[in-house]
């Protein structure tokens, strides 16, 4: 599909040398599939510079490049703008959550998640944000109850059934965090990196981060420089992981 999506960029942008989208698709790619971050920067700033720029460049913009290189406020800026212009965009709503939750903002990406919830209550990710940030604020029992939520609402979903695994090993029920990580399907390495995460096993989260590197997901070059992987950062192992994405080793 990458190479596809990229050969149609091409030929969108033979037809048009300007077309924003075609440029932020190639940007997209470049960032969070090649982990080419300068031509990342030139592609977004060929789809930024046109006088007429779809919210979804904006969007785009935010996540995958701006989100992976620690550069919060600007990615959030962008999600702001077109929050504004398109209130219900829950796709972006989604993309803020994130992005408040790497920036460790956790109060507002509460808040912000509960207007989700407002707009449509089946938001697919909205209570996983917000027993992630009581989590991340040290607020267990909070934390517990959402994620409890979060997985039955979405069983499937990987993060949710990380996440609520993760907690109940926490609180020593060991057996029915493992029947849980059993319904993990689909992005299985987004949900064990939360399960270890929250269980402070970080070995074995750089593992399986490892992992969603070698398989180019988005969510790996998303979340690189979110607060609360401060831990795997601190690794020495870390550096490995910063080189195979092309970001700077921080701590």
């Amino acid at each position: 599909m990458i190479a596809l999506a990229r050969a149609e960029a091409w030929k969108a942008l033979e037809l048009l040398p300007s077309e924003p989208m075609a440029h932020a698709v190639l940007g997209q790619i470049a960032a969070v599939h090649d982990y080419d971050w300068q031509e990342a920067d030139e592609q977004f700033a060929l789809a930024r510079a046109s006088e007429s720029v779809s919210l979804s460049v904006h969007d785009m913009y935010a996540g995958c490049y701006l989100s992976p290189l620690g550069r919060f406020e600007e990615a959030l800026q962008q999600t702001e703008r077109v929050i504004a212009q398109d209130p219900l965009n829950m796709l972006c709503r989604g993309r803020q959550v994130r992005i408040l939750i790497l920036a460790e903002m956790y109060e507002r990406a509460i808040v912000e998640s509960q207007k989700s919830l407002e707009f449509d209550e089946r938001h697919i990710s909205a209570h996983s944000m917000i027993a992630l940030a009581h989590f991340f604020q040290g607020k267990l029992p909070e934390a517990r109850e959402w994620a409890e939520e979060a997985f039955r609402r979405t069983p499937l979903n990987s993060l949710a059934a990380g996440l609520l695994a993760g907690l109940l090993k926490q609180s020593g029920e060991t057996e029915h965090a493992k029947k849980v990580l059993t319904t993990l399907r689909g992005m299985v390495s987004l949900g064990m990196i939360v399960y270890h995460v929250v269980c402070s096993e970080i070995d074995a989260a750089i593992d399986w981060y490892e992992q969603a590197i070698e398989q180019r997901h988005p969510y790996a070059a998303e979340w690189a420089s979110g607060g609360f992987l401060r831990p795997l950062r601190s690794s020495p192992r870390w550096a490995k992981l910063a080189g195979m994405m092309n970001l700077p080793e921080t701590g």
